[in-house]
């Protein structure tokens, strides 16, 4: 199967939940952006499976016989960082940005800075 993202079939997810119990999924996509997350929803259901979408992990009990279909992780997509804007005003979409900070790393203000911060599915809610 061609999935628009990086894929794992039979992957286990004990290492993906913080009880680490669990058995495997079918197949395990890892988008790396909003583009290729959204393209994952659309080919699972292409693919004739309802996707599940794992955060970090919490609050999540995996059976130990593992699951069916397709389970979508966010880990790959654990980005914070500020919107940019191009010479005319006109703000990114996203897609492209300026100041991409490794997921966990505080964020120094700088007034000269927007003050906004755009954080993608994956983002740590703490901060050390």
């Amino acid at each position: 199967m061609q999935w628009p993202c990086a894929s794992l079939p039979n992957a286990d997810l004990r290492g993906r939940t913080t009880m680490r119990v669990g058995g495997p999924v079918e197949w395990l996509l890892e988008p790396a952006n909003p583009d290729e997350f959204r393209e994952a929803i659309l080919r699972s259901r292409e693919e004739g499976f309802e996707p599940r979408i794992l955060g970090g992990g919490a609050n999540v009990v995996i059976e130990d016989q593992g699951l069916p279909g397709v389970v979508i992780g966010t880990e790959r997509m654990a980005r914070v960082f500020r919107p940019s804007a191009s010479p005319d005003g006109v703000e990114s979409d996203g897609s492209e940005f300026d100041a991409n900070l490794p997921s966990g790393q505080m964020v120094q203000p700088d007034p000269a800075w927007d003050p906004r911060l755009v954080c993608w599915a994956g983002a740590p809610l703490r901060w050390d």
